[in-house]
């Protein structure tokens, strides 16, 4: 079965084909450092994450770029420094740790790339100078620059406002825009904002400013991705103006379709209002962190299809934190298990690889992560039923199926926690079993043929300070 998404552009389920399968690109729109990330953020990271991990499982770890900036340039940045007397930059680097914290918490894999808008200032201003030399965009005589939202460029399967699903007309009449006279649409925003006092600022052909919120999203994807890559993602809160404005951007200063599939997820909400800082009714990452681990709170998202709202309780939230535990409890006896044994009844691989195939159909299938996660139960009570009778040949071959499905999930620091809990010799013994079960693992995808697989195991491994060595009689392992 082949990758599908919904592109949010086309309001359709599509067949993902990516323009270059050795450089599958990837660019999710990340956050504005101002203050602790809340959980709306959280549900970008971990879906992505997701999709990070099962386009590297189907085109290789060297062949797929994430990138997941920083917006550290921005009003709202600006804003809470004044309040706080702190340097704007001080301050966006001080959240900008805080949410690494966070998100290594919820396990994401870090991306390929993480761009910063006051890295591609010098990029901006040079897409800026060529939309304002195509007539695209106007300097005000207050030293704004600003983009006519009338001369958005137009292809065969794209206006100006067929990403939101509305009309121009109705996007000029309902833009949330500061009067400004100056401005020749109300729906025109600002791709360069003159100097005020007390604002970072840098040199421009339009004089002393910093770039509009919009323009740097384009602009870091232009540095990284070049003018055309394949997905770009964020929460559906960005459809508009952020994203709409991004395609306005980048294809009048390019000429040509820059984004082959758009991405959404759905909101967070409590008690069916949207969660958000405006609304006064978040919290924070960090706050969560508190209460609940982030293993569960990533498999809180994950129960939820991503284009579908999850609302948030205290009780789902415990709900997550039991169902870790017992997956939990699964993971310790399998992995305790005194010996491991690489051979396999032909009956029990064929059983195991048809899991493992729904496992990967369920995320291929939009990341259906709900679905994902009943075959991991299933095959977790498999596997306990065959602990209890200790038939440990049996499930040998499972156990390597399950350690893909966590993995893709993003759920296999479980395996690390347990090494941190148990006592040394228990650790040992633990350590030993994990390390024996990757390597079966690995000589099931090289059986397979699944070399992205096996490479992706013997690096695991090798950042643990394990070095695998193949012979004739089979593989060994030693530690560095």
């Amino acid at each position: 079965m082949k990758l599908t998404l919904t592109n949010t552009l086309t309001r359709k389920k599509e067949e993902f084909t990516p323009i270059d399968d050795k450089n599958v690109r990837m660019y999710v729109c990340g956050v504005t450092p101002y203050n602790y990330a809340q959980l709306g953020n959280a549900r970008p990271a971990v879906i992505f994450d997701v999709l990070f991990r099962l386009l590297r499982h189907m085109y290789g770890e060297n062949h797929v770029s994430y990138a997941r900036n920083f917006t550290d340039i921005d009003d709202k940045i600006i804003a809470r420094a004044n309040e706080l007397g702190e340097d704007p930059q001080a301050l966006a680097e001080r959240y900008i740790k805080a949410y690494h914290e966070d998100v290594e918490a919820l396990n994401c894999l870090p991306p390929s790339h993480e761009p910063r808008a006051t890295e591609v200032v010098s990029e901006i201003i040079g897409m800026v100078q060529t939309l304002v030399d195509k007539g695209i965009a106007y300097v005000t005589p207050t030293g704004d620059v600003n983009y006519d939202v009338t001369k958005a460029p137009k292809r065969n399967d794209y206006t100006y406002g067929d990403l939101s699903g509305k009309k121009i007309d109705e996007l000029i009449a309902g833009a949330r825009v500061d009067v400004d006279e100056h401005k020749k649409n109300a729906g025109d925003f600002a791709l360069w904002k003159a100097v005020k006092p007390g604002e970072p600022k840098w040199e421009s052909p339009w004089g002393q400013g910093r770039p509009g919120w919009h323009i740097e999203c384009s602009a870091m994807t232009k540095k990284l991705f070049g003018d055309h890559f394949d997905i770009h993602a964020g929460g559906e809160d960005l459809q508009f103006p952020h994203h709409e404005n991004e395609i306005a951007q980048s294809e009048g200063e390019c000429g040509h379709k820059h984004v082959n599939y758009w991405m959404h997820n759905a909101f967070i909400t409590v008690d069916g209002r949207r969660m958000g800082k405006s609304m006064g009714n978040f919290i924070t990452i960090k706050e969560a962190r508190t209460k609940y681990s982030g293993e569960a709170i990533r498999l809180w998202l994950l129960q939820t299809h991503y284009r579908k709202p999850v609302d948030f309780s205290e009780d789902a939230l415990a709900a997550a934190e039991n169902r870790i535990k017992k997956i939990n409890k699964h993971m310790m006896k399998m992995f305790k298990q005194s010996e491991i044994r690489q051979e396999v009844g032909t009956d029990n691989f064929t059983r195991s690889q048809e899991v493992l195939e729904k496992f990967e159909q369920a995320l291929k299938n939009d990341l259906n992560t709900s679905v994902a996660l009943s075959l991991l139960d299933q095959e977790l009570k498999y596997l306990d039923k065959y602990s209890n009778e200790n038939k440990i040949k049996a499930h040998a071959e499972s156990k390597s199926v399950v350690q893909t499905m966590l993995h893709l999930l993003g759920l296999n620091p479980f395996l690390r926690g347990y090494e941190e809990k148990s006592e040394t010799i228990e650790h040992n013994k633990l350590k030993q079993t994990i390390i024996e079960t990757q390597i079966a693992a690995r000589n099931t995808a090289r059986a397979n043929k699944d070399w992205a697989e096996s490479d992706r195991i013997r690096d695991e491994l090798a950042e643990q300070g394990i070095l695998l060595e193949d012979g004739p009689k089979g593989t060994t392992w030693r530690r560095k």
